[in-house]
Formats: structure tokens, sequence, C-alpha cells
């Protein structure tokens, strides 16, 4: 079972009357034209019309309701461009959940199939690996490598680290505390991304 949003991001009701679609064409960031034409029709008719007057306010508030989750709805869509090529699982769940679009949901389901569940945080050193090109891109400060390794083949990742990274890890001072594995697995399993074992 797949929801297009969270229970405490639901958008607002449609509205009652047969503009319905125009009101669903506002979340895509092409259609903030329709606002003037959403529901009851122009702001000089909502605000003006005595047959309105009891519903102005409350009919203002729904557009404006419409124009931020079409606002939000951007915002989303350019964030995830920034990270989808990390291959993060719970960046595309997340991603998937809000927005019904589940493009890398095999990659990230490939991830987590193929992490080690050893969490300490050995060092795992690929700057050495003549199958890779060292870069500094996407960050200037660190060496990274040209692609993006298998999980199998990086250090216990953390969501707030550069996967791209060429060394990983500390040596093994520290361990991690798994919550990079297991909270997109579970989302995963809620939003039905991914199957209960038999």
């Amino acid at each position: 079972m797949k929801h297009r949003f969270p229970f405490a991001a639901r958008p607002p009701a449609p509205p009652r009357d047969s503009r319905c679609s125009e009101a669903k064409a506002l979340v895509k960031p092409d259609a903030l034209h329709t606002l003037r034409e959403f529901r009851r029709g122009a702001p000089e008719r909502l605000n003006h019309d005595p047959g309105w007057a009891a519903e102005a306010g409350i009919n203002s508030v729904e557009i404006l309701s419409y124009l931020k989750l079409a606002l939000y709805r951007r915002a989303l869509e350019s964030w995830h461009a920034a990270v989808k090529h990390d291959h993060t699982p719970f960046f595309e769940f997340l991603y998937a959940a809000l927005t019904g679009n589940g493009g890398n949901l095999q990659t990230s389901i490939e991830f987590l199939r193929d992490q080690p569940l050893d969490l300490v945080r050995w060092t795992v050193d690929n700057s050495r690996r003549e199958d890779l090109r060292l870069v500094r891109v996407p960050e200037l400060e660190e060496i990274q490598t040209d692609r993006l390794l298998p999980s199998s083949e990086r250090g216990v990742p953390r969501t707030d680290e550069n996967p791209w990274r060429a060394v990983q890890g500390d040596g093994g001072q520290t361990e991690s505390d798994g919550v990079d594995w297991l909270l997109p697995y579970w989302m995963g399993r809620h939003y039905g991304f991914i199957q209960a074992p038999e």
C-alpha cells in the first residue's frame, strides 16, 4: 500500500464542486496559473460578491493551502534532484512516500540487501583501487571515487556522511547504532516498498 502523503502532511480536502481537477493541477509547479480560476472563480468574485461573503475567508485559506502545497512540492523535487545520485535508501523512501514517485526504489532495496550488518566502523580504503579514479566531486575537501561503490565495498554508512569518500571509517574505534539500516528498512516496510519476508 503506497500513501501519497504521510498523515501529518495531507493536503486539504478537495473542493466540493466540479473543479477538482484544477485543485489537483495546483500541485504541479507549471499549473500555478490556475490559482485565479480555482474553486469559485477569480479573487474579485471571492472577495466582493455578497453571495460568497460568509465563505470568502475560508476560500482564501483553502487557495493558500494549495499554493503552499505546490511550493513544498517544488522544494521537494529540487532537494531530491540534489541527493538522488547518493542512492540513500532513507532519502529515496521518504521521497517516494511524499510524492508517490518511486524512481530509485529497487536500487535502495538492493543497497539494504548488500549492506554488511557489522556495525563496527572499520577503515575501508578505496583510494588504491585501480578500477576507480579519484576526484574531488561532489565535495572539494575530501578525495572521493568517480562512481558510487556498492554498500558492501564501503565503510559503515551514515546518512549525514558523504558516501562517495574514498576512505571511510575510523579504524574500528566506534560502532554505529544501526539506524542507517533500520530506519529505511522499516520505513520501506511501512509504505509497502519492501515486502514482508515469507
